[in-house]
């Protein structure tokens, strides 16, 4: 049997089109799913409309930065050009992830899921408690929290620079890596 030739059920249809289908002025007419009968819209509040913060990058790998700098926009320029150099060490580019600033956006966690979705969260020189995680997280551990990959990395400053503790942090941080994208 072709794809053309699939018979779906009204109820079937009903649950793929669950939103009327046809306005009519104060009506709404739901084809099949209650037997082509005319339903009227409730009146009252519209829906409440979810918080949307800022975000850099495009988010198309659903990898959440979420960082707090008041002095930049998102990250500074030490900061950006760091992550940048570990995106493109992960294969990923700015597109592939958001980076969302605390200081610039109040943020919840179940407002952050709504709106982007993360598959991995880094808590990017942000405590667990900025992010609204109750309990503590070690540094560059990958705890799973509500289905998320979270990684706590509170040392970013240090990450950036060349001193012997920094390169010691990065070396924690690509271990960290490997193992969350398989490199």
């Amino acid at each position: 049997m072709g794809i053309n030739q699939i018979n779906l059920s009204p109820e079937v249809i009903s649950s793929l089109y669950p939103e009327s289908l046809v306005p009519v002025g104060n009506k709404a007419v739901t084809p099949m799913g209650n037997g082509g009968r005319e339903t009227a819209k409730k009146p009252g509040k519209s829906p409440e409309k979810k918080p949307e913060f800022e975000f850099l990058g495009g988010n198309l790998r659903n990898i959440c930065f979420l960082v707090e700098s008041s002095a930049d926009a998102f990250l500074s320029a030490s900061q950006q050009l760091f992550l940048e150099k570990i995106l493109l060490a992960c294969k990923c580019t700015m597109a592939d992830i958001a980076i969302v600033n605390l200081a610039k956006n109040s943020v919840r966690l179940a407002d952050l899921r709504s709106q982007l979705n993360p598959s991995i969260l880094y808590l990017w020189g942000v405590t667990t408690k900025q992010a609204g995680i109750k309990e503590e997280l070690p540094d560059f551990t990958i705890c799973l929290i509500d289905g998320m990959s979270v990684i706590a990395v509170s040392s970013t400053e240090l990450m950036a620079g060349t001193t012997a503790e920094g390169t010691e942090l990065k070396k924690r941080l690509w271990a960290t890596l490997k193992k969350l994208f398989n490199l």
